[in-house]
């Protein structure tokens, strides 16, 4: 579900545009690596069962009348663009495998794990996102036109696993990575 909003003034040289947005997913897959005893890692698509995401967008796009700069600086279009994104896992529970030592018996068993993750943000959900763009076009005449572009972006913090950063816990089921290692 979602909700946009466009605004123009100033014979449409500048726009405000914003929208906000809310999804829930059932049975939300995810992209894993695959950690079982007796097996190499492999890459796997897990359910996560359930997951939310919500947030919003604002663009800002300004174009200079021509009466009010140089004459040099005609062309000049300025953009910005910010977005603010909630999302979590309502719902993952993922199972490792672990080999450990049985001290009773002397020998290696196999033991397994749940990992949960519910709570979690989603993998590739930054919460904040910043652009800004300025451009000028250069008129050649006949030739055409010649358009200079600098983009500048800024990205929050990016988890690419479903542990928030910290990565899959060792044998003592203790997270030994930094935060925010992956």
């Amino acid at each position: 579900d979602g909700l946009a909003a466009h605004f123009g003034t100033l014979d449409g040289r500048f726009q405000r545009t914003g929208s906000l947005f809310y999804y829930k997913y059932a049975n939300y897959q995810v992209f894993v690596v695959a950690d079982a005893v007796g097996a190499p890692p492999t890459l796997q698509i897990v359910n996560a069962n359930d997951a939310q995401v919500f947030g919003a967008e604002v663009e800002f796009r300004a174009e200079p009348l021509a009466d009010l700069v140089p004459p040099e600086v005609e062309g000049l279009v300025l953009s910005a663009r910010g977005g603010w994104l909630e999302s979590q896992f309502l719902d993952f529970v993922q199972l490792q495998q672990d080999i450990v030592f049985d001290s009773t018996t002397n020998k290696q068993i196999v033991v397994n794990r749940e990992l949960n993750n519910t709570g979690n943000p989603l993998l590739n959900s930054p919460k904040f996102k910043v652009s800004l763009t300025a451009e000028q076009t250069l008129p050649l005449g006949r030739w055409g036109a010649l358009t200079a572009r600098y983009d500048g972006v800024w990205t929050d913090t990016t988890y690419y696993d479903a542990t928030e950063g910290v990565g899959i816990p060792n044998d003592r089921n203790v997270h030994f990575l930094p935060d925010t290692t992956i």
